[in-house]
């Protein structure tokens, strides 16, 4: 199959998920793979969509197979309800829609990633740049959403216009590949919206900054809104961009207090997001290290090549010619013998597009 045609192949197989609201669904027939962000129980799932109609959930060890329970192996399904960070491929026969009631965070998750192969839910929208300054550029391999990929081969390759993922989407599940172990931190219910000010009370916003041949405008951002007076001194934050300090363009009113949280955001030119810093936590005393932030400059999207899950060992399908990588196989589930030696043919996520 040519990669042109896989955005093909995937409508053909009716894995997209129409997100109609927060906390709402539209399943396809056939197989979807979603992130809700819910403990919903497998009861209430199946009551929403329907008892008969769901066919298959797996999530990256637990399973539901209604062929288990048709075949009264029912101890063979070790799924009961969605877990936080994790996704969901699920099977159905006829479209439903899927209402449900999100989880409430307070104030950040972290999502422990392991090396190789993790199937997560994101529990919100962070952008690619945000991945992987904090998952780090060289670590993160491989990131495949129902639709949308990111591949670091395609990056090494010059091949980055094959990229199409740009952000996590609600109501989506992905994959990612990491090289090595690493977390991903969610921040919530920390709404820094206030811009920051320097020592002369003025908006440390739209700083012209310049890194090798590019160019992007910074930002620094707050919870704190009720710093408005002029300071003697000032509280420097600091860090790198694409490998260029930012040395002393940034530079805090001394009148912020500790525990006040802040944040580096860096735009294009016109404006538009491009990346940020984590949430830093002023102590006071201290100058703020931001940290490293990676932007991509390679510009991106055209489309790339979409992946789902195969059933079988853990093994890994790949590209001979381009080095591409696509999600391991789900656990062995595909069939199995009952106790007077039948086979059940049971059902798994579709294999891979052949790339």
């Amino acid at each position: 199959m040519k990669i042109k045609d896989i955005g093909n192949f995937f409508a053909a197989l009716m894995m997209s998920v129409s997100v109609s609201n927060a906390d709402t669904l539209s399943l396809n027939s056939g197989w979807n793979l979603i992130g809700t962000d819910s403990n919903m129980s497998l009861s209430d799932i199946k009551s929403e969509l329907g008892r008969n109609n769901v066919l298959v959930i797996q999530g990256p060890s637990k399973t539901y197979q209604k062929a288990y329970v048709d075949a009264g192996m029912s101890s063979l399904n070790d799924f009961t309800n969605f877990e936080k960070g994790k996704g969901y491929w699920i099977k159905l026969s006829n479209a439903a829609t899927l209402s449900f009631t999100k989880m409430s965070f307070s104030t950040s998750e972290v999502l422990s990633l392991k090396s190789g192969w993790n199937l997560i839910d994101p529990l919100s929208d962070l952008n690619l740049n945000t991945i992987k300054n904090q998952l780090g550029s060289d670590n993160v391999l491989v990131i495949q959403g129902p639709s949308k990929t990111y591949q670091k081969a395609y990056v090494d390759a010059g091949m980055s216009s094959l990229n199409d993922f740009t952000n996590f989407e609600n109501g989506k599940g992905y994959w990612i590949k990491l090289k090595n172990d690493a977390n991903l931190t969610f921040t919530f219910n920390t709404p820094l919206t206030y811009i920051a000010v320097d020592n002369n009370d003025n908006n440390i916003s739209d700083i012209n900054f310049s890194a090798g041949a590019d160019s992007f405008k910074l930002g620094v951002y707050t919870n704190d809104n009720s710093v408005s007076t002029v300071s003697n001194s000032t509280v420097a934050i600091y860090g790198n961009i694409n490998g260029t300090p930012t040395n002393a363009k940034l530079k805090l009113n001394s009148h912020y207090k500790s525990g006040d949280k802040f944040q580096v955001k860096v735009f294009d030119v016109n404006g538009a997001l491009l990346g940020s810093s984590s949430v830093k936590i002023y102590d006071g005393i201290n100058s703020i290290d931001f940290g490293d932030i990676t932007i991509s400059t390679s510009g991106a999207s055209s489309s790339g090549t979409s992946s789902e899950t195969s059933n079988g060992s853990n093994s890994e399908a790949s590209n001979s010619s381009t080095g591409l990588e696509m999600p391991p196989s789900v656990p062995d589930i595909n069939s199995s013998e009952d106790s007077n030696g039948s086979s059940n043919t049971l059902l798994t996520p579709p294999s891979v597009p052949d790339l």
